[in-house]
């Protein structure tokens, strides 16, 4: 799989999805696929009540797609296929900073360094697996109200992220950017 990889370590009930890719910024379709079907598999595990979800390496976080297969989309049907795997990724043109991000309220916290982030982050999810179990699935029951029908939307936002893909204008950009 081009060298990338995931991971799953549990413990007490905290299981951490780690995954990696030497281009942090080109998420392979293939290792995007595996990595939804160990959320999935993970997720489905009774003893698990926290997951923690950690891109390996100093870049990036899970940046986006590979460049190499956007460009190889031929038809509607791969386009859809490849923008299934990233169905809930926005591609955004314009980076801002993590304290940016703070201000408008997206982070909670930002850290001087990985070490102390990955110390609130554990902190976090002990408080989280020690919590009240119903008060818990209570409040994912809240969170996840409104998407019934999300599998579908994804779906469907895919094929519009796939028949994009092809236009000349898409095909224009990426060749651009690949060259920079």
């Amino acid at each position: 799989m081009d060298n990338g990889k995931v991971s799953v370590t549990a413990q007490g009930g905290i299981a951490t999805i780690s995954f990696f890719h030497p281009q942090s910024n080109s998420l392979p379709g293939a290792l995007l696929r595996e990595l939804g079907d160990t959320i999935t598999q993970v997720s489905s595990d009774p003893a698990t009540v926290v997951i923690v979800l950690r891109s390996e390496g100093e870049k990036a976080f899970c940046a986006g797609a590979s460049f190499d297969e956007l460009i190889a989309i031929e038809d509607l049907e791969g386009g859809t296929r490849f923008f299934s795997g990233f169905a809930h990724v926005i591609n955004a043109t314009e980076w801002q900073s993590a304290h940016w991000a703070k201000e408008k309220g997206l982070y909670n916290d930002v850290f001087d360094t990985v070490e102390a982030m990955d110390l609130a982050i554990d902190a976090l999810a002990q408080r989280l697996v020690n919590s009240n179990p119903e008060a818990m699935s209570e409040l994912k029951n809240i969170f996840w109200q409104g998407t019934e029908n999300w599998d579908q939307l994804l779906v469907e936002r895919a094929g519009i992220s796939g028949r994009l893909v092809l236009s000349d204008f898409t095909r224009n950009a990426i060749s651009k950017f690949k060259s920079k």
